[in-house]
């Protein structure tokens, strides 16, 4: 049986997901580590490309780095989200590539909603 501090919490987090809230996501990202390679040479040409659901909030491609597999990266991105419903968040490395077009080196998901609306990450 559920102790009524935990039942509150339950109850706070229903009535949390019951009405639409308009939030800013602020998302840093700070460095790369040992990225894959993509090039001939044995190097990659990184850059960063990030999206909620189908909308594009951040393209980095004219700012590639030249044959660096550790990149500082150092992009602070902020877009809105409207809560329940809001998409996954797709954080992308590309490298760049001149002639034969870029090439995916690695991506993630992160679910915002789930963490928006997670016990854990509240605190009520």
């Amino acid at each position: 049986m559920a102790t009524i501090n935990e039942a509150n919490k339950y109850e706070l987090l229903q009535q949390k997901m019951m009405r639409e809230t308009h939030a800013q996501i602020r998302l840093y990202i700070v460095d790369a580590i040992n990225l894959a390679s993509r090039d001939l040479g044995g190097g990659s040409d990184p850059y960063t490309i990030i999206h909620k659901g189908t909308q594009e909030v951040f393209n980095n491609r004219e700012n590639y780095q030249d044959n660096n597999l550790n990149p500082q990266l150092h992009h602070r991105i902020q877009c809105t989200a409207i809560f329940p419903g809001c998409p996954l968040l797709k954080i992308a490395l590309w490298d760049h590539d001149h002639i034969f077009g870029d090439d995916l080196i690695g991506e993630t998901l992160i679910d915002i909603e789930d963490r928006y609306f997670s016990t854990e990450w509240n605190t009520f």
